[in-house]
Parts: structure tokens; sequence; C-alpha cells
């Protein structure tokens, strides 16, 4: 009775349909578990859609102030060597440092007695030394002449600068070996004329025992007829006694 089939079933049309051709079984919960749910962070969802790591955030370790270490006083620049572009060092030169000569505390006089007076007039007193002069340099502008009166420990130097006509801005500079102390002092005038002579003190003091021979490099410098000139030379024959 097709009627009486159609009025009496009762079955599931749905799942009828869903079973014609295939098994029927549970529906597939992986996707729907692993899915993510909504509401996370935006840019961690971008960060892993193009691949970059998540970012890491780090404490910082807390900064300690060190105690602030006072400045200190500026020293004041060095006189340039003159002689630095020579090589003079190299050679065991040194440049000699200008101003007076430090002065030596005076020792006490020696006590005398009548006998040692009446003694000392059979013992020549020893009578001060006598100056050699020299000429140091020389050119057709200029002539440098030293007077040299030894010490016990080096040489008193007296120079002079000659010239027939006007020369400005003289100026002489030397260097020593490195076994000697030279000390110059300034000179009496930067204008050397012809009728007035220029000087300047030298002192040389032996620095090792036993004494070495005394040379000296110079350099002389001035002006003459509005060109400026520069001379180098070398002395060797500086006496001793």
């Amino acid at each position: 009775n097709v009627g009486a089939s159609a009025t009496s079933y009762n079955g599931n049309l749905m799942g009828d349909i869903d079973s014609f051709g295939q098994e029927t079984g549970p529906a597939d919960q992986t996707s729907s578990s692993t899915a993510k749910q909504p509401g996370g962070d935006l840019l961690d969802d971008l960060d892993s859609i193009l691949g970059m790591p998540p970012p890491v955030t780090s404490t910082a370790p807390p900064t300690v102030s060190a105690p602030s270490v006072p400045q200190q006083q500026q020293q004041p620049a060095k006189k340039a060597d003159p002689f630095s572009g020579l090589g003079l060092d190299s050679l065991g030169f040194s440049m000699g440092t200008s101003g007076a000569k430090a002065s030596v505390p005076s020792q006490p006089a020696p006590h005398t007695t009548a006998a040692g007076s009446f003694m000392d007039v059979f013992s020549p007193t020893p009578g001060p030394s006598q100056s050699r002069t020299i000429t140091a340099y020389s050119n057709p502008d200029v002539r440098v002449d030293f007077a040299v009166t030894s010490r016990a420990d080096g040489v008193d130097i007296d120079a002079s600068f000659h010239s027939q006509k006007t020369l400005t801005d003289f100026i002489l500079e030397a260097a020593v070996p490195k076994y000697l102390r030279l000390t110059l002092e300034p000179a009496t005038s930067p204008t050397v004329q012809p009728d007035a002579t220029v000087t300047q003190k030298l002192t040389v003091t032996q620095t090792t025992e036993p004494a070495k021979p005394i040379m000296m490099k110079l350099r002389i410098r001035y002006v003459s007829d509005g060109v400026p000139m520069e001379e180098l030379t070398t002395v060797n024959n500086i006496p001793t006694a």
C-alpha cells in the first residue's frame, strides 16, 4: 500500500539523504578544535602570518651612576721644538731651554785660622778662567762669535752677533747632546746693526762622569733686506779647558 507506506514512515529524511551513497559518521572535530578563537592580539597574528618571531621583551638592568671624576686642570701647551723636523732627537740631541740660569744656594765660607792665612802666602790662589773666543758661524750677512769660559762642570758662552747691515727678527736657537744641559738667556736685542753688537748668554752643563766633548747645533734666523733667512750649522770646536 503506497499510501500507507508514505503515511507510516517516521524516519529521519535528512539522515537518509546523507546516508545515501556514503557512510554516516561523526563530524570531524579536529578543525573546529584547533581553530584559533577570535579576540587574540592582532599584532601577534600578523607576526605569525609573516613568519616573524614574536617580540621578546627584556627588562633593562638598573642604571648605576658612577661618581663624577673632577676634570684635571688643563696643562699649558708645550713650546714646539724648532729642531723637531731635523731628526736631532734620533741623533741624541735636545733643544736648549730659554731663561736665566738657576741660582745655586751659597755655601758658608770656611773658617780661616791664622795659620791657614800664613800658609796661603806660599800657595798661590788660582785665578779666574780666561775666556777663549771662536767663530761659531759666519756668512756674508752675519758672524757669530763664542767667548767660552770653562767651569768645573761645563762652560759659559757669551755669544755676540756682528753684521755690516741691519738684520731684524734675529733669533739664535741651539741644541746639544742629551748628556749636556743647555740654558739660553734672551738676546739683548732682536735687531743686529753695524754699529751695535747684540749678545746672548748660553750655559752648558755636563750631566755625566767623566765629562764628554761639548758640541752644539745652531739655527740662526733673521730678516735681511726684507727676505727671511735661516742658517743651520754644527759647532764642535768648543773649548772645555
